[in-house]
């Protein structure tokens, strides 16, 4: 894809109806200090008009040089190799009731930055770190800042999201409570 060595990577995926915030995703960028150029690559289509709009608004904003927008369907060997280079997977959805796109960037260890939704908040650690105000760009974008600026942070999250899916959060997990619920209905 030729992304330099070192750029920092934000990646959004899936189908960007306009409920995924990246409008919101947009102005944040636009927001970062001057000095900051991450790359924010974007995977998958969605309506025509919104995208175009979404685009203009970056390039038009004198960031043209920190997208890289994958308009199209993205399979899901080139999506897995996009979460294994991302720096930090963003979530600045309007609304959710539950995400795979989440559980599919938690799988492979991702630091996530969230919108604080019910949705998300019951699917990651509860640790105020991965949710930002999204709708407040200005905050998005120092969130992203911060994270950009402080390895160590990012690394702590990932830790923890690492954590989170092989314990309470992991496969071994599910099943046990998925057995236990199943037990329970049998009465026995």
């Amino acid at each position: 894809l030729g992304i330099e060595p070192g750029r920092f990577v934000l990646l959004q995926y899936g189908l960007f109806k306009e409920y995924k915030g990246l409008d919101r995703l947009a102005a944040a960028l636009l927001q970062l200090p001057g000095e900051q150029r991450p790359l924010l690559v974007l995977a998958g289509g969605g309506p025509a008009e919104h995208l175009a709009s979404v685009q203009r608004r970056i390039v038009d904003g004198g960031r043209g040089d920190c997208l890289l927008w994958l308009q199209r369907f993205v399979s899901d060997d080139e999506l897995c190799g996009l979460v294994q280079i991302a720096d930090l997977v963003l979530f600045p959805y309007v609304k959710v009731s539950q995400s795979g796109a989440l559980w599919l960037a938690m799988t492979f260890g991702k630091p996530c930055l969230c919108h604080d939704l019910p949705g998300f908040r019951g699917m990651l650690p509860a640790d105020e770190a991965f949710f930002v105000d999204a709708a407040n760009p200005v905050a998005l974008a120092r969130r992203i800042d911060t994270l950009m600026r402080q390895p160590e942070e990012l690394a702590r999250l990932r830790g923890e999201i690492e954590r989170w899916t092989v314990g309470a959060a992991g496969w071994s997990r599910i099943a046990e409570q998925s057995w236990a619920m199943y037990r329970e209905a049998r009465g026995s």
